[in-house]
């Protein structure tokens, strides 16, 4: 396959360089982009030229995602994006909508008239869009609002800075009202006030220089320490009050192997580090903060789950050499192989993607070699595959199509 690179502003200058075995370009390089998405096909090399995968699948998707997928009517093509990401600055906060969401806000905005490409257009297509990022290198994350317990100490000191500006005494009261009364329709109230005040002066202005201040007297200059992360996200995005969102998200943590599922209507947001993403084949984002981009408070908050989310890294499921990451999503399923192993796709396609150093795939036809940062399209119906080497191999797939083959005479 070949695939493309996104330039985005945040990304590292270095990292995927590194991971591909080349000499970096010193631009910025943020995400390597494998799979189908209109945006940013990935070509595959087919009856001796290659072709854009969107393309070749449009033409025959029963032969090209096969009938597991085709016959289901949320996968309109291939059924995920997968990428290898590298952040090196906090990305925006954001939150996903769920699938009815999306379809009924996608028909509302066509009615309207709204240019897909608007820039002020929420819904790019009519899908959700689940993710799961597994860290290859240390990755720090915002995931989820924290438990009332700790947040409404929280927000009680951060209330109590707010109340010395005449100007946020309103958001320093919705604040108050939460500690007091710590529930998830207090806190929708809360987060609603400093929401709407981080869009207008000059609210915003001093909302944002306030929590810096509540923030810098909490540093130490330790990643693990969330006052820190206010920091850097305030000098990356000076004067925006979404730097608060370390205040009120949990703060995550990610050692190589380690994944964290990011499910429809939770607020979230990247910091740093290197991991390989997978997720539904969707554009649609909502955003809050520490961004350039429009952000729709109305369709925000409605999009939101303002439940606290307890749960923790997940290491993955190890079966002999395959470790594999289950989630909720129907459209996907990561699975990392340690060759050597024999490998079946039971159903749907698959896309195998190497890592840390080169591996050979073999099939009846042939041996593909794939250099690190390579990746390879599996067809339905393809034989057993053969990984040799000593590189990891990533591998995206449906739910439960990743299996070990089995040996000649088992059944």
């Amino acid at each position: 396959m070949e695939n493309t690179i996104q330039d985005y502003d945040w990304g590292s200058t270095e990292a995927l360089a590194r991971l591909c075995g080349r000499t970096p370009h010193g631009g910025h390089e943020a995400e390597l982009w494998i799979g189908a998405h209109p945006k940013a096909s990935s070509r595959i090399f087919i009856a001796g030229r290659w072709r854009a995968l969107s393309d070749v699948i449009g033409e025959d998707p029963a032969v090209w995602l096969g009938g597991a997928t085709t016959h289901d009517p949320s996968h309109r093509g291939l059924p995920y994006l997968f990428k290898i990401l590298a952040a090196s600055q906090p990305l925006s906060i954001q939150v996903h909508p769920s699938r009815e969401a999306a379809t009924h806000g996608f028909e509302r905005e066509e009615r309207a008239g709204i240019p897909i490409t608007a820039p002020h257009r929420n819904y790019r297509d009519r899908n959700h869009k689940p993710e799961l990022i597994c860290a290859i290198e240390e990755f720090w994350a915002l995931q989820g609002f924290r438990d009332h317990d700790e947040l409404a100490v929280e927000m009680a000191a951060l209330a109590a800075a707010l109340a010395t500006q005449a100007e946020l005494a309103n958001v320093a009261a919705a604040l108050r009202r939460y500690s007091r009364l710590p529930n998830a329709a207090t806190w929708r109230d809360a987060f609603t006030a400093l929401l709407r005040r981080s869009q207008v002066e000059p609210t915003r202005s001093a909302l944002a220089a306030t929590v810096v201040r509540y923030a810098q007297s909490k540093a130490d200059g330790d990643p693990a320490n969330r006052y820190d992360w206010v920091q850097r996200m305030a000098r990356f995005f000076p004067g925006d009050p979404g730097s608060a969102a370390p205040l009120y998200l949990n703060l995550r943590h990610l050692q190589p192997g380690q994944a964290l599922f990011l499910p429809p209507r939770m607020l979230h947001a990247y910091l740093a580090g290197v991991g390989v993403e997978i997720m539904a084949g969707s554009d649609n984002v909502l955003r809050a903060g520490c961004t350039k981009k429009h952000i729709d408070v109305d369709e925000l908050l409605a999009n939101t789950a303002f439940e606290p989310y307890r749960s923790v890294a997940d290491g993955g499921r190890p079966e002999g050499p395959i470790t594999r990451y289950t989630t909720t999503a129907r459209e996907f399923e990561l699975c990392r192989i340690d060759p050597p192993m024999e490998v079946a796709i039971a159903h749907g396609a698959a896309i195998l993607l190497s890592l840390g150093s080169s591996v050979t795939v073999v099939d009846d036809a042939a041996g593909h070699e794939l250099s690190p940062g390579s990746s390879l399209f599996v067809q339905p119906g393809t034989r057993p595959l053969s990984l040799q080497g000593a590189g990891a191999v990533y591998v995206a797939a449906l739910p439960a199509a990743v299996q070990p083959a089995p040996r000649p005479g088992k059944r």
